[in-house]
């Protein structure tokens, strides 16, 4: 995977874990461990705590995403919760990767 992920940063795109995640939060935001699930749910990413807020982390330094808190029941406790979305740029990368996509369709 760290070839691709190479290969997909030195072309310009997001990698297909960051295309996944946006994906989610493109016309919905969600708190960070409904995304973790919907993630494990969709496309099988399993990666430890550690790892998946590392790479919430970088999207929101690339300004492809945005994080906001607010108050959240868990367990009948209120706990503050960070909310997770797409930011416009995230936004614009997703349609550019997807026309590149639908592109390499087309190559015979």
């Amino acid at each position: 995977m760290a070839n691709w992920n190479i290969f997909m940063k030195d072309f310009g795109l997001i990698t297909p874990l960051q295309f996944a995640t946006l994906s989610l939060v493109e016309n919905e935001s969600l708190e960070g461990p409904e995304l973790r699930k919907r993630l494990k749910s969709k496309f099988g990413y399993n990666a430890g705590r550690a790892t998946y807020y590392e790479m919430l982390g970088r999207l929101k330094n690339d300004s492809l995403m945005e994080g906001s808190y607010c108050l959240s029941e868990t367990r009948g406790q209120i706990v503050r919760a960070k909310i997770y979305s797409a930011t416009e740029k995230g936004k614009n990368e997703m349609k550019r990767a997807r026309d590149f996509y639908k592109s390499v369709d087309k190559i015979d």
